[in-house]
């Protein structure tokens, strides 16, 4: 007979990172991060390039939900809640590419 891989109880370390959404976004931070330095500190490859992109990937996915996906103020933008508007397009296109001027300037 088959074990269900789900009926089996965890020792209270899964439950208590399930507990600190705070401690889980560190943990991806810093995995963003270490995937970062790696992506420079070895040498190059197309599996490591790929590897790197999707533990990446995962991790900004992951932050991305959580710091975006969990913001009220962020979800009163989106089209579902206030509706469609070519302003708020212009308006958002003009702010992004100001950032990316201030970052080529800087």
């Amino acid at each position: 007979m088959m074990k269900d891989m789900n009926a089996v109880k965890d020792n209270g370390q899964v439950a208590a990172i399930k507990k600190h959404p705070g401690l889980r976004t560190a943990i991806a931070l810093l995995v963003l991060v270490g995937c970062w330095i790696l992506w420079f500190a070895l040498p190059g490859g197309w599996i490591r390039s790929i590897g790197l992109s999707v533990v990446g990937c995962l991790a900004g996915e992951y932050l991305g939900e959580e710091i975006i996906g969990r913001n009220s103020w962020f979800e009163r933008l989106s089209v579902k809640h206030s509706g469609f508007s070519i302003l708020r397009i212009v308006v958002g296109v003009t702010v992004v590419l100001l950032i990316g001027a201030l970052f080529i300037i800087g």
